[in-house]
């Protein structure tokens, strides 16, 4: 039963398969027939051993979800049973992972303000670089962040004084970069469950801030049992998968980032909802402290340079004008010595001190 899908740079898919307890790579080919595109899937290769469960570095129990960085590498959210994140290089080698439940062994939440503990990793996408991993924790209704190799690094919980959401089935990310500059680092994430008895929605969080920003929901057609959110490469769509009691759905949303506006088909109206913090049509710049180093190594050289050329216009002096010098002294001076104790100063020695 496949569950997560991630598509890399070479357009190779990737699949979690439950069922078989399995993450899978999938190469599409392209074929035409009387002028009809046709494609077909081939198995690249497979990570697991199939209709096993396990929890070592061989066998997956129920993989959630699975992201492909820029670079190759694999990450998967194997989750439903094992609460770990696993990440293999572009060739299915085992590399590293991390993870452990929340709960205890009396079935409590016991370490939810720990950062690298799992209620059900459902969900996994990374940023443009693949430096930084963002991990749906959710029954704990959270999303963690890490570094590629596994370090955390923050969380994105529930605005202050609210209880917006209780769980986050999915997320996914868009940003752009511009000239080493990050622009627009924004993820969304869905709930799959009611809370408290508000409407399921749609979450905007800022990733660097980690804060949530706004949210919004149909409100002709509620959600029903969504599991999935993805974004279009060019961040106009945002794409729902839903399960549904009677079969499922795709629901499709335009984002207008002009103004923080967002439209759905025409037979369906929607309710936005903002948080009191920064808005997304903002630019979020930050520089690079690469940038920020070479920008400065060129300022001194510049400065050194004119600087240069400055003293080589100036007044010219000749090595052999000895005017204004004095002639050394070569005799010796009987007076003088050279171990002479009269310039050193002697104070009385106290006692009892320790340094």
């Amino acid at each position: 039963m496949p569950h997560g899908l991630a598509i890399d740079k070479q357009n190779d898919y990737y699949t979690t398969d439950v069922g078989s307890h399995q993450v899978i790579k999938w190469s599409l080919s392209h074929g035409y027939h009387f002028n009809e595109i046709l494609g077909s899937l081939s198995q690249v290769f497979a990570l697991g051993e199939k209709f096993v469960p396990g929890n070592d570095q061989k066998h997956f129990c129920k993989p959630a979800g699975v992201a492909v960085t820029v670079d190759g590498s694999i990450f998967v959210a194997d989750g439903y049973c094992n609460n770990r994140v696993m990440k293999f290089d572009r060739n299915g080698q085992f590399l590293t992972e991390w993870g452990k439940s929340s709960y205890n062994s009396m079935g409590v939440i016991a370490n939810l303000q720990h950062l690298g503990t799992f209620s059900l990793p459902h969900d996994i996408v990374a940023n443009n670089d693949g430096s930084l991993l963002y991990v749906t924790d959710r029954e704990n209704a959270r999303i963690q962040i890490f570094r590629s190799d596994g370090q955390a690094v923050s969380q994105i919980v529930n605005p202050a004084n609210t209880e917006a959401f209780g769980n986050i089935f999915s997320t996914d990310y868009y940003g752009t970069t511009f000239i080493m500059l990050s622009i627009n680092d924004t993820l969304y994430f869905i709930p799959g469950r009611q809370h408290n008895g508000l409407p399921i929605s749609i979450f905007s969080a800022h990733a660097k801030a980690a804060r949530v920003q706004y949210s919004f929901q149909p409100t002709n057609h509620p959600f029903n049992r969504p599991h999935t959110i993805r974004v279009s490469k060019d961040g106009r769509y945002i794409y729902v998968g839903e399960l549904g009691e009677n079969g499922g759905r795709v629901l499709q949303f335009m984002i207008n980032r002009d103004g923080d506006k967002v439209g759905g088909d025409i037979n369906s109206a929607l309710e936005l909802l903002h948080f009191p913090v920064a808005s997304t049509s903002q630019l979020q710049l930050q520089i690079p402290a690469t940038l920020l180093v070479v920008f400065i190594a060129l300022s001194l050289l510049i400065f050194f340079a004119y600087k240069r050329k400055f003293m080589q216009v100036g007044k010219q002096y000749s090595v052999l004008n000895r005017a204004g010098f004095k002639p050394l002294r070569t005799d010796d001076s009987d007076t003088s010595s050279d171990d002479s104790d009269d310039d050193i100063i002697s104070s009385p020695q106290r006692g009892n001190n320790r340094f």
